[in-house]
């Protein structure tokens, strides 16, 4: 139930006459016994799978992930590979006590918005492990959905192969706050050309000033992660309802 190197020795007391003699056949055999996997734990994560899912926290903000070293279940090595399947839930997998002195590391893949930027995971090394279980505070700078995998350093415990784990889903992340700029100033009219008098109203209707625009202002919004740095691209690819993440609507902006 457990992991490391083990080692097995025996030794058979030589009968003669039917009494042991004293004199011994002896041997040993070792081999080594690796966890199954890492369960890999997100802090208050709801598991969006598309852009309507429930929101998870701004891009750039801190989220906890936790590795833990698990035994196999059945149930979550339905191929019998030794290998947790994708989205095997090993949080309810006895840990593996003697899992120390191991690192791993964490990788990122985007999920949704297809085709969209992947973005910079931060922190995703976890080193010199002492107990089953290590947790990091993780930043992503984008928005969207992304899957979590995680896999030894080296690949390799003990001789015996990797030790991986694996989140499909993990978000949803959404800007953490917008900017707008001045894209164009626009141009004014008068309703007599480059004037009109004061209180004068729009001769049509009566019903506003004089003094109208004959080029519109235009604004850029734009969406950031909470660095107030990263432009949070996928915010404004997705190109089907799933992929959608842009939940800024027309009748959200007020100009005053």
């Amino acid at each position: 139930p457990d992991a490391g190197k083990l080692t097995f020795y025996a030794r058979y007391n030589i009968p003669v006459d039917g009494s042991p003699s004293g004199v011994y056949i002896s041997g040993e055999s070792s081999f080594i016994v690796r966890p199954f996997g890492f369960d890999v734990a997100v802090a208050g994560n709801p598991k969006a799978e598309k852009a309507s899912g429930n929101k998870f926290i701004a891009a750039g903000e801190a989220f906890t992930v936790t590795l833990t070293a698990k035994q196999w279940q059945a149930a979550d090595d339905i191929n019998n590979d030794g290998i947790p399947d994708n989205g095997a839930d090993l949080s309810n997998n006895d840990n593996v006590t003697n899992f120390s002195g191991e690192s791993a590391v964490l990788t990122h893949s985007l999920v949704r918005p297809i085709g969209g930027n992947l973005g910079t995971l931060s922190n995703g090394n976890f080193d010199n492990f002492v107990t089953p279980s290590q947790s990091k505070s993780m930043t992503w700078n984008e928005v969207g959905i992304i899957r979590l995998d995680a896999n030894l350093t080296d690949n390799d415990y003990l001789g015996a192969g990797d030790v991986q784990g694996n989140l499909p889903f993990v978000g949803r992340f959404t800007p953490a706050h917008y900017k707008q700029t001045v894209e164009e100033h626009g141009v004014l009219i008068g309703e007599c050309g480059t004037w009109a008098y004061t209180g004068q109203k729009d001769a049509a209707t009566q019903l506003s000033g004089a003094i109208t625009y004959s080029q519109q202002p235009e604004l850029i919004i734009t969406a950031y992660a909470s660095n107030g740095s990263d432009i949070t691209k996928n915010f404004t690819l997705g190109s089907t309802a799933e992929d959608n993440f842009n939940k800024l609507s027309v009748a959200g902006v007020v100009l005053a």
